[in-house]
């Protein structure tokens, strides 16, 4: 739905009938939104910002174990059974 909806805002390529009714709920989704916001614009606030602190909380672990990996087991520890071994 995304790539018929970016289609159709930026005229990249030729939409036809079939893409109609993907562009007509992508339409009716973007409208019902803009009408939510306009009339509480306080929940679509706090929707968002939750969105938002959740991309941020999931960049911010990422980057944590990006950067501090887990250590390796030592050396001297016993390796996991393996089903071949059994």
């Amino acid at each position: 739905m995304g790539k018929v909806v970016g289609a159709a805002v930026i005229s990249s390529r030729v939409l036809g009938p079939a893409e109609a009714s993907l562009m007509l709920t992508g339409g009716l989704a973007l409208a019902a939104l803009v009408a939510v916001a306009m009339a509480f614009p306080r929940v679509v606030a706090g929707g968002l910002a939750i969105t938002g602190g959740w991309v941020a909380l999931t960049l911010l672990v990422q980057a944590w174990r990006l950067r501090f990996p887990r250590k390796k087991r030592d050396a001297g520890d016993t390796p996991p059974v393996s089903p071949e071994s059994g």
